[in-house]
Parts: structure tokens; sequence; C-alpha cells
């Protein structure tokens, strides 16, 4: 039996992209690419941590609503407990800052972290050990694409 047998992939994704089709693919992609062959990935193998909860983002706006210095923390501190963290891009190949310090944080701390990249209309699984060579925006011009829904 594989050791990876009903591990936690966390779902790093900017929440333009929440409720939407290109969520589900995500989804879809991560299952597939995580899954080793042979397995059915019906089967519960990869188990999704998707930050698109209701709980979740209550805890979050509470967290904000009390003042806390960090309520980002949160998401960050969840993707730690989980086994692995998969993050997305925007469609021009831009990461999020969310997304970004998700992805980092995994990083320093040894969790097997990968991206899912859109490239020339083609969707890459990039596994990642270093966010050098991508382009991560800040919190503001996070805010400013994902105000305008760019996905």
């Amino acid at each position: 039996m594989d050791d990876r047998k009903g591990q936690v992939a966390y779902f790093a994704h900017p929440i333009s992209h929440y409720d939407t089709d290109f969520e589900w693919e995500c989804i879809n992609i991560i299952i597939e690419m995580l899954t080793p062959i042979g397995e059915d990935p019906t089967d519960g193998f990869i188990h999704i941590m998707n930050p698109n909860q209701r709980w979740l983002s209550n805890l979050y706006q509470r967290r904000r609503a009390d003042g806390n210095e960090d309520p980002f923390d949160i998401f960050r501190q969840i993707a730690l407990s989980c086994d692995m963290i998969v993050g997305v891009t925007f469609y021009d190949g831009t990461i999020g800052a969310g997304v970004g310090e998700e992805m980092k944080t995994c990083i320093e701390n040894g969790i097997p972290t990968y991206l899912i990249m859109i490239h020339e209309g083609k969707k890459l699984f990039i596994p990642v050990s270093d966010m050098s060579n991508y382009v991560i925006l800040s919190r503001e011009e996070t805010r400013r694409k994902i105000k305008r829904g760019y996905i």
C-alpha cells in the first residue's frame, strides 16, 4: 500500500476562482495528478482541503473583526497541517499574494509543493521547490485583480 493513501492536499487558490468551473477543473487535476496510476481516483486516495468553505471564511472574518494582527495566518496554519499543497496561478501566470505566502510557508517547512499554472492555454502541474522564478503579486495587486473578477 502506498504511504500517500488518505493524504490531504491543501488547495491554495485566489478567491476569484471560488465557485467557478475553473475551481472544479483544478480539483480534478489535483486528484488526477496525485493519484498513482492504477488507483481509482474515486477511492479517496487524495483528500482536498479547500479554503472555499463557509466555516473557514467565517473564522477568517471573525479574526479580522477581532483585530487579529494577521488573520490570514489561519490559512498558512491549515496548509502546514496538510501533507502537501497545490497552488494555482491566475490565468496570466501570476500568483496571488495569499497563494504565494501559503506556498512559501510550505516550502520553508519541507512540505511537498505543486503549482497548477496556465501557460499558453494549457494547465501545467509543476512540482515547486523555490518561488523565485514566479511573479508573486503584492496584496494590493492581488486585491485589484480579484475586485475586477480576474481569474
